[in-house]
C-alpha cells in the first residue's frame, strides 16, 4: 500500500522515519505553515504550554493529554517535558503559566509536529500530515548512485534484523500454531505495508488486531457468537463503528474483510467496552500497558481462574 496521510495516525515507525531529518526549526516551520505557534526560547529550545498547543490544533487540553498518555515515549523523545520545582519557576518567567500551578507540561517544535501526526480529528492535523506526505512524495532528489547504495545498506540492514529476531518469530508463531490445533481462532496483527509510490522502498508498517482479540481481552470467551455480539453492540453504542458494515473504522480500512481493528484504536476500544461490560468504577487501578484485564478482574474475584 501506497503512503498515504493516515499511516503517519497508525504507525510510529513511520513518524519516527519523517521526524529523524526534522530539526526543532525546521519542524516550527512546518508547523507555521498551517498555522501560527509561537515558541518561546528557553534553554537552547523553543517551548510551547498546553493550552498554547491545544489552542494550535483547535481540541482541548483533555485530548492533549489523552494522547500524552498514549504516546509518552514518542513525545518525551522530542523533548516533552512535565515542569516543576526551579525549572518550573525558570519557564514562568517566559511563558504564560497560572500562578498556582505546581507542575506545567511543555512542548519543544517537534513534539508538537508528531502531536500533529497522531491527532485524528483535528483540521489542523491534517493539514500538518498532508504537508509531511508531500514531503515525502517530492524527496530531496538523489543520484541513481546514492539510491543504490541507500538500498544497499538498508537490504543489509533488513538481512541483520531478521537473522536477530528470527526465534522470536518461532517463539510467536508456536501459540497460534497450538490455537490452530485446538480449533480455536488465533490471535493475530494484521500488518499493512506502505511503501514510497516513486521507488517501491518500505516505509514503515502498521498493525491491526481481530475482533475475537478484544472479546478474550476484556475478559468473555473469544470463540463465543454472544460474546462477540455483545462486544460488537458495545463498539456501536461507545465508539460508533457498525461492525456490519465497517461505518465508524477509520477511512481505507471500513472495507477490509474481515474487519480489523487499527492499532492505534485498540486501547480506546479495549476501555469503553471494558468500562460498559463492568463499569468505571471497577476499572479504577487498571493499567493497561502493564496488566492484562482478565488477570485484573480475576484479582477483585470479578472472574473464575482461568477465564
Amino acid at each position: 500500500m501506497y503512503l498515504t496521510a493516515e499511516a503517519f495516525i497508525e504507525s510510529k515507525t513511520i513518524r519516527d522515519r519523517q521526524l529523524a531529518n526534522i530539526d526543532d526549526g525546521r519542524a516550527e516551520e512546518i508547523l507555521n505553515k498551517a498555522q501560527a505557534l509561537i515558541f518561546s526560547a528557553w534553554q537552547g529550545t523553543g517551548i510551547a504550554t498546553n493550552e498554547q498547543v491545544a489552542e494550535f490544533y483547535e481540541v482541548s487540553t483533555d485530548v492533549l493529554k489523552d494522547n500524552i498518555r498514549r504516546h509518552r515515549n514518542e513525545f518525551e523523545s522530542d523533548g516533552l517535558k512535565a515542569l516543576r520545582g526551579k525549572a518550573l519557576k525558570d519557564a514562568s518567567e517566559i511563558i504564560s503559566l497560572a500562578s498556582k500551578t505546581s507542575q506545567a507540561t511543555i512542548w519543544t517544535p517537534r513534539a508538537a509536529l508528531r502531536l500533529g501526526m497522531v491527532l485524528r480529528d483535528s483540521a489542523i492535523a491534517k493539514q500538518i500530515r498532508n504537508l509531511l506526505l508531500e514531503m515525502v512524495t517530492q524527496g530531496a532528489a538523489q543520484s541513481p548512485t546514492e539510491r543504490e547504495l541507500t538500498l544497499q545498506i538498508e537490504l543489509q540492514r533488513l538481512k541483520q534484523h531478521y537473522q536477530d529476531t528470527g526465534w522470536h518469530i518461532v517463539q510467536a508463531s508456536s501459540p497460534a500454531m497450538l490455537a490452530f490445533i485446538r480449533g480455536e481462532a488465533p490471535l493475530v496483527r494484521t500488518e499493512v505495508q506502505y511503501v514510497d509510490s516513486r521507488t517501491g522502498e518500505p516505509l514503515g508498517t502498521t498493525s491491526y488486531r481481530i475482533l475475537p482479540q478484544l472479546v478474550e481481552d476484556v475478559g468473555l470467551r473469544r470463540n463465543s457468537e454472544e460474546d462477540q455480539q455483545l462486544v460488537k453492540e458495545i463498539l456501536l453504542q461507545e465508539c460508533g463503528v457498525d461492525w456490519k458494515t465497517g461505518e465508524g473504522l477509520q477511512h481505507g480500512f471500513n472495507v477490509i474483510k474481515p474487519l480489523v481493528i487499527p492499532e492505534s484504536c485498540y486501547e480506546e476500544y479495549l476501555y469503553k467496552v471494558a468500562k460498559a461490560i463492568y463499569g468505571e468504577k471497577t476499572l479504577e487501578g487498571w493499567k493497561h500497558e502493564q496488566q492484562l484485564l482478565p488477570d485484573f478482574l480475576q484479582e477483585r474475584g470479578l472472574l473464575p481462574p482461568g477465564k
